[in-house]
C-alpha cells in the first residue's frame, strides 16, 4: 500500500488489515513518517495486480510508534469518500482480497 501525504511525500507500507471502514498499517522497521499526526488527511493507493488499482482518501486516526503489549506499530486510518463508486471499488477489492 502506498500512502501520500499532501505534502507529495509517498511511503510504502504493508496493510495488515483492510476493512470497508479503513485499514491498518504497519511500520516497517526504520521507516518514520515525521509529521503525521492523528486527524491528518491522507491517500492511500492499493494495486490489486490485474489492472486494478483504488485510490482512497483517509484519515489517520491512530499512530502506534512503539508497538508492545500485542500490538503492532503502525497507522490506523478511515475512509472518508463518500462517493458511492469508491465505495462499490472497495467492496470488489476486498472480496479480490478474501478470494487470494
Amino acid at each position: 500500500m502506498q500512502l501520500r501525504r499532501g505534502d507529495g511525500e509517498v511511503f510504502v507500507l504493508p496493510v495488515i488489515n483492510i476493512s470497508a471502514g479503513g485499514a491498518f498499517i504497519r511500520f516497517e522497521r526504520g521507516v518514520g513518517i515525521a509529521g503525521l499526526a492523528v486527524g491528518d488527511q491522507v491517500d492511500v493507493f492499493l494495486d490489486l495486480g490485474s489492472s486494478f488499482t483504488l485510490d482512497l482518501p483517509a484519515q489517520v486516526l491512530r499512530i502506534d510508534v512503539q508497538g508492545g503489549d500485542g500490538r503492532v506499530a503502525g497507522i490506523g486510518l478511515r475512509w472518508t469518500s463518500n462517493d458511492p463508486t469508491v465505495h462499490g471499488r472497495l467492496d470488489q477489492a476486498l472480496k479480490r482480497l478474501a478470494v487470494g
